[in-house]
């Protein structure tokens, strides 16, 4: 990485911000680094965010829904 490389300016919400920099601490980087070091890691890894993620997490919450209306209703027995 150099100074040559293009920039990109990267909006992120102080919590998470306070996170890369304790974590660049750590890993003795620059957050720069640590930055493009998590990206790249995540890209090696064949990690594709296809938004299914959260999808996934809405199912699961309407089934959790669904699941506590039946064993609400009458006749039908609560797991143990």
């Amino acid at each position: 990485m150099s100074r040559e490389d293009p920039q990109y300016k990267l909006r992120v919400p102080p919590e998470l911000r306070e996170q890369i920099e304790h974590a660049a601490k750590i890993n003795g980087r620059s957050m720069n680094a640590e930055v493009v070091a998590r990206l790249q890691s995540t890209f090696n890894a064949g990690v594709v965010s296809t938004g299914q993620d959260s999808r996934c997490l809405e199912e699961i919450s309407a089934l959790r829904a669904d699941l506590a209306a039946l064993l609400g209703s009458p006749g039908l027995a609560k797991p143990r």
